[in-house]
C-alpha cells in the first residue's frame, strides 16, 4: 500500500522541477529571439537612426510567471512599425502650422500620409529562433 502523502509530496516535486526547466528554456529562448530581433529592426529602420535606437533599445522581454513569456517593444510606436499603417490624416496639435527643416517646407494644419509598409522583426526573429528553441527544449530533456 503506498502513503498517499509521500506519493504527493513526490508528485509536487516532480512538477516543480518540470517547471524550473521549463522556464529555464523560456528565458533561452527569449534571449535568441530577441538576438535575432535585433539585427532585423536595425535593417528595417536604418533610414531613421534616432528611431531605430530606440526601438532596438526598448526591446525587452517581461515574465508574468514561470511558464509564460513576452517579447516586444516597448516605444509606443512599436506596433505600427511591426504592422505598417494604412492612409490616415496628421494633424497640427501644438502649432499652427507643420513645417519641415530638412526639405524647408510648409505643410499647413494637416496632410494626409499615405501610410507605411510594415517592418515586422518579432514574427521573423521568431521564426528564424525556432530550430534554436527547438535544441533548447530538446537539451532541458
Amino acid at each position: 500500500m503506498f502513503d498517499n502523502t509521500i506519493l504527493a509530496d513526490h508528485t509536487v516535486v516532480v512538477i516543480n522541477m518540470a517547471e524550473a526547466k521549463v522556464s529555464e528554456c523560456l528565458d533561452k529562448s527569449a534571449a535568441v529571439v530577441m538576438q535575432a530581433a535585433r539585427p532585423l529592426a536595425m535593417v528595417n529602420l536604418s533610414r531613421d537612426r534616432e528611431m531605430t535606437d530606440a526601438m532596438v533599445n526598448s526591446l525587452t522581454s517581461q515574465k508574468p510567471n514561470p511558464l509564460e513569456v513576452n517579447i516586444g517593444y516597448t516605444v509606443p510606436y512599436a506596433y505600427w512599425v511591426e504592422t505598417g499603417t494604412g492612409p490616415h490624416t496628421i494633424r497640427v496639435k501644438n502649432k499652427r502650422i507643420m513645417y519641415n527643416k530638412l526639405q524647408d517646407q510648409f505643410y499647413g494644419t494637416e496632410v494626409l500620409h499615405p501610410g507605411s509598409r510594415p517592418k515586422p522583426s518579432l514574427v521573423p526573429a521568431l521564426e528564424m529562433s525556432k530550430p534554436e528553441i527547438k535544441r533548447i527544449f530538446d537539451a532541458a530533456g
